[in-house]
């Protein structure tokens, strides 16, 4: 691919991706077939603490010019906040001089360090002279002129990690643009690594243990769900539909008994075309419509009827409107219009199985791309 910064090909650039992972394939990559037991993690506290000796011995007795690593780090943020320090705590304050991360983290009251000044004291690591001029040299950095020297290399360190962030961001949307991966897998992707930014990990492996995973139980689990989800929808809709033919049918039967008995009460009394009957009846009186004068509406008993009719069909849309938002809630806008529910609709909505299923994707490839960085190689067959 285009311009590579500050690596070659086959090395692993940011975000542990091999240079090139993203260029379009010319053949399939080998996956590993004989799988390395996970290392166990250098992270865990069990190694920031000797029997007998307290965190702060342990960080009193350290080299304060000594680069800083995962035990000594995790030690200190035991004595500061009582656990250990996060992956991206560690990336922060990896390789920085052991008198600076304490100083940092404990604050300069409570961190054996405290006015040490591990520049000063870098030059005199194999000198033994100790004598006054020296000691006064060691001072010579004020309390602010050192924090303003760590604030800036905590800055300058940040820059570097949010350039090598978007590196790694810009080659994954490589690789959904050459096809290697579609756009949710890249989302995903990018939420990893940008918690585990500057880890050593294989792209190609990642991906295909999380489509694996996907495949044979991610998948299978919200695919049921949906079905489940569709077969309840439709056939609340379907009972819906047919309560509604049934109140239709039986609405009609009772107008046209309410009509016939009308006709036949005004009839037995002499009123069928009497004024009585137009008033009543309406149009479907045996009044001649040319021969009254005015028009003839639909009467007292059409009105009657007519309104039992609309509040029957209001309660049929309502009970539809409800069971729409129900099936978009679940199944998602697209999904609830494909069932031929469209009264209230609102759109845009992918639906809470959706949802689930993108957290499930998304704590699966973080946990995979945890597991790989204490591996020399993937061994994320436990996952499932």
């Amino acid at each position: 691919m285009a311009d590579q910064p500050r690596y070659e090909p086959g090395e692993l650039g940011p975000g542990g991706f091999p240079i090139g992972a993203f260029d379009p394939p010319e053949t399939t990559p080998v996956t590993p077939t004989v799988p390395i037991t996970p290392i166990p993690n250098n992270n865990s506290s069990n190694n920031n603490s000797n029997s007998g000796s307290s965190n702060m011995d342990n960080i009193a007795n350290a080299d304060p010019n000594a680069s800083a690593k995962y035990g000594i780090i995790n030690a200190i943020y035991q004595e500061k906040y009582g656990r250990d320090a996060t992956q991206a705590e560690l990336d922060r304050f990896v390789n920085m001089p052991v008198s600076d991360v304490a100083n940092i983290i404990l604050g300069q009251a409570d961190s054996p360090f405290s006015g040490y000044n591990s520049n000063d004291n870098s030059n005199n690591n194999n000198s033994n002279n100790n004598n006054s001029d020296n000691d006064n040299s060691n001072n010579d950095t004020t309390e602010a002129e050192e924090a303003e020297r760590i604030a800036d290399e905590i800055k300058a360190q940040e820059e570097a990690d949010a350039a090598t962030l978007q590196e790694s961001y810009d080659m994954i949307d490589n690789a959904v643009a050459n096809g290697l991966i579609d756009a949710t897998t890249g989302e995903l992707y990018k939420g990893v690594v940008a918690n585990y930014s500057g880890t050593d990990v294989n792209f190609e492996d990642i991906i295909a243990e999380l489509n694996r995973i996907s495949e044979t139980t991610i998948s299978p689990e919200y695919d049921q769900r949906i079905d489940e989800a569709i077969a309840e929808i439709t056939n609340a809709k379907t009972y819906l539909e047919d309560k509604r033919a049934i109140a239709l049918e039986s609405e009609t039967a009772t107008a046209e008994g309410q009509l016939e008995s009308a006709k036949s009460s005004l009839e037995s009394s002499g009123l069928s075309f009497s004024g009585t009957a137009g008033e009543y009846l309406g149009k479907k009186s045996a009044l001649d419509p040319n021969k009254v004068s005015g028009e003839l509406g639909e009467g007292t008993l059409g009105a009657y009827q007519r309104q039992i009719s609309s509040s029957s069909q209001a309660d049929y849309l309502n009970s539809i409107q409800d069971l729409t938002t129900e099936s978009e809630g679940l199944l998602g806008s697209e999904q609830t219009g494909d069932l031929g529910l469209s009264e209230g609709l609102v759109g845009g909505s992918v639906g809470s199985i959706e949802d689930d299923r993108q957290v499930d994707l998304a704590d699966t490839l973080d946990q995979i791309f945890l597991n790989s960085t204490t591996a020399n190689n993937l061994d994320a067959t436990h996952l499932t």
